[in-house]
Order: structure tokens, then sequence, then C-alpha cells
């Protein structure tokens, strides 16, 4: 292909990819209020057990529609990803040797396998510890725990982002290795 070929198929795989994204997000227009509530759970499990009203405030009138309008977008961008990494995919495969296809592939799935295990570990078994002892910890203070459902859905993508990203590690450290930038032998020294 010439330089401009590629640049029109960059631009179809680009408006494929967005509107994937878009009718994503408009499914996830009527997922949203679900999600939410299931996503509230922990947070009003932690407040329930300290005997707190377990509920959650917005602090302006368009708090709840923002919440309802960015979970969309993000459950948008996760129903659509497949068929955006396709789209990536055929972009990026016909410059690619078959033995290098079928590494990414397998590099592909255990990317996508690590990073859910860590969103799973997260919501179910760091983020109800999380809350319960930020709970405790607002409890001792001199103050009166109103928590923003905004603020708490930051927290949680915060916290479930960052162990899916956590659990990324074993790929980094294979790249690493792969570029002989770490060793075996460096790393069984400084396994602590």
């Amino acid at each position: 292909m010439t330089f401009f070929e590629h640049l029109v198929e960059l631009r179809k795989r680009l408006i494929n990819s967005l509107l994937s994204i878009v009718i994503g997000a408009a499914v996830g227009w009527f997922i949203a209020p679900h999600f939410i509530s299931a996503m509230t759970k922990p947070m009003t499990n932690a407040l329930a057990e300290n005997g707190l009203d377990p509920h959650l405030i917005v602090t302006h009138p368009a708090g709840y529609l923002n919440l309802l309008i960015t979970t969309s977008i993000y459950i948008g961008i996760v129903i659509a990803s497949p068929w955006v990494l396709y789209q990536i995919w055929l972009f990026v495969a016909p410059a690619l040797y078959k033995h290098e296809r079928s590494a990414i592939t397998g590099f592909l799935c255990s990317t996508v396998f690590l990073f859910l295990a860590g969103i799973s570990f997260g919501y179910f078994i760091s983020l109800p510890y999380v809350l319960r002892f930020l709970v405790k910890i607002s409890l001792q203070g001199p103050v009166r725990l109103l928590p923003d459902v905004n603020e708490y859905f930051d927290l949680t993508l915060l916290i479930l982002l960052g162990l899916g990203l956590v659990f990324e590690l074993p790929v980094l450290i294979f790249f690493l290795s792969l570029f002989g930038i770490v060793t075996p032998q460096f790393l069984i020294r400084n396994f602590r």
C-alpha cells in the first residue's frame, strides 16, 4: 500500500471503532442504572455495617445524570472493545509474519484475561475491605460521612483500574525479559 492508502485504511478503522463505541454507549445507557446499583453495593454494605444510612448522595442537580452518562460511555467502551481490537488487528495484521500473528493473539488473550482478573479481584476482594476501612476511619474524626456517588465512582474506578494494571505485571516482566532488561536470575535474586 502507498502512504495515502494506509491513511485511508486507518481512517476507516478509526471510524468503525468510534461508531462501535457510540453504539455501545447507547446500549450502555440502558444497562447503566443496573450497573450503578451493582457498583454501589460494596459502599452501601460498608455503610450499613457501621450503622450509617446506606445511601450515597449527589451534590448538584445533574449529579446522577452526569453519572449515568459517564457510566454509559464506560460501558460502551467495554462493549465495543472486542470490535475496536479487531479493527486494530485488521490494520496491523497485514504487516506481520504468520508467527508474529500467533504470538500477538496469545499476548492479547493473556492481557485481557489478566486485566479482567485484576478487576474481579478488586471488586470482590479488595474494594469491600478498603471501603470498610475508610468508613471506620471517617467515623473516628469530628466529621459526618456523606459519600457522594460521583466521588465514590472515581475512587472505585481508580482502585479497579489500578488493580487491573497491577495484574498486567506478568506481561510487563515477560517483555522486559524478552528485551534483556531483566533476567530470570535477577528476578529470582530480587524476588522479595
